[in-house]
């Protein structure tokens, strides 16, 4: 498999994959978050590695 061959098929698999996301509950998860957030809550997520950093923020 050439490049561009691995190039479309990592795409390909991209677009596949995120077609099955559902939508509506991700906006449910988003609601959540606001729903904390405006009752001046707290979520602990975890990372490790790199993700650790996007899973931190400061206030």
């Amino acid at each position: 498999m050439n490049i561009k061959e691995y190039i479309n098929n990592y795409l390909k698999e991209v677009v596949e994959i995120t077609e099955k996301i559902d939508k509506n509950e991700i906006e449910k998860m988003v609601n959540v978050i606001l729903k904390v957030k405006g009752n001046d809550g707290r979520i602990f997520m975890l990372g490790v590695g790199g993700s650790a950093g996007n899973a931190s923020r400061s206030k």
